[in-house]
């Protein structure tokens, strides 16, 4: 028998190892994410009493025709490698999606490790993440004091400002609703063993 239902503060050992072997995390990530793991936004599936699969959901906005829609971002989808296949993580996400749409969001979107689950849940591709890479001595120079070291609390406003500008003239754009989602996913403050440094101009 299976069970749906969000994860306890006992859990949370057995959402950071499953967490550790279903995808290509560093070996210290467990002790780093811990402080920051939000157990509300998990639904975990329970066989017998025993964690045997996981996701959840980041509350988001997304764009659509020049206004923020309240939208679940999907993520953490893993499942123990022996019960792989087994139908698990598919029953599970449909009642995580369930959860959000009776929270008020109307769409839902992720990136997926693997396309063919996906689809068979009703999600089609969407859009794409890019990251663009820049040696630095490839930037073009500017003036005096034009381009300067971000501050990331003093310029936060500013740089969120812009951003939004930018998402209302685009097609599902996204922006975590929680606070902390512009330091840690948008200027990588969350790994104390990488550099990660921003700028303004």
């Amino acid at each position: 028998m299976i069970e749906y239902r969000t994860p306890e503060e006992d859990d949370l050992d057995s959402i950071l190892s499953l967490m550790q072997i279903s995808f290509p995390l560093p070996p210290g990530w467990g002790a780093q994410a811990r402080p920051s793991i939000r157990l509300e936004q998990f639904l975990c599936a329970y066989e017998d009493g025993r964690l045997v699969a996981a996701s959840q959901s980041h509350a988001m906005d997304q764009w659509f025709g020049g206004r923020p829609v309240p939208s679940a971002s999907v993520g953490s989808v893993a499942t123990l490698p022996e019960r792989r296949g087994s139908g698990v993580g598919t029953g599970l996400l449909p009642s995580l999606l369930s959860r959000e749409r009776e929270g008020g969001m109307a769409v839902s979107s992720l990136y997926p490790a693997t396309v063919p689950v996906y689809r068979h849940l009703g999600y089609g591709w969407g859009g794409s993440y890019i990251e663009h890479r820049v040696a630095l001595r490839d930037l073009p120079s500017g003036p005096a004091g034009a381009v300067r070291e971000m501050d990331p609390e003093a310029d936060l406003p500013a740089v969120q400002a812009c951003y939004r500008r930018f998402a209302a003239t685009q097609a599902g754009c996204g922006e975590g609703r929680h606070p902390d989602w512009w330091l840690r996913r948008v200027f990588r403050r969350w790994n104390p063993e990488e550099a990660a440094r921003g700028v303004v101009v």
